[in-house]
């Protein structure tokens, strides 16, 4: 999973390296917009309510093994024991 997550990091990096150019900040180099845009929004979303969203990004299947690891870790917090994931 370690290297996974590394893996993801490293590439990460690269992009915004070799996108952005950073530079130490003082009072005589005030930071620019990070987002220097003037256009208006394009797309319109349909008025929804809250839930409709987020069922939009979170199925019920992630939520229900969020719920069991969740529980899981709370039973072997409580009892002493070292978490065991069974999702992984």
């Amino acid at each position: 999973m370690n290297f996974l997550v590394d893996q993801i990091w490293n590439k990460i990096s690269r992009l915004v390296e070799a996108n952005y150019q950073w530079c130490m900040l003082n009072e005589d180099t005030p930071p620019t917009p990070m987002f220097p845009s003037v256009a208006k929004p394009k797309i319109h979303f349909p008025k929804e309510d809250d839930l409709h969203y987020f069922n939009l990004f979170l199925s019920d299947e992630v939520i229900e093994m969020t719920t069991l690891e969740t529980n899981r870790y709370a039973q072997q917090s409580l009892h002493g024991r070292p978490s065991t994931s069974s999702s992984t």
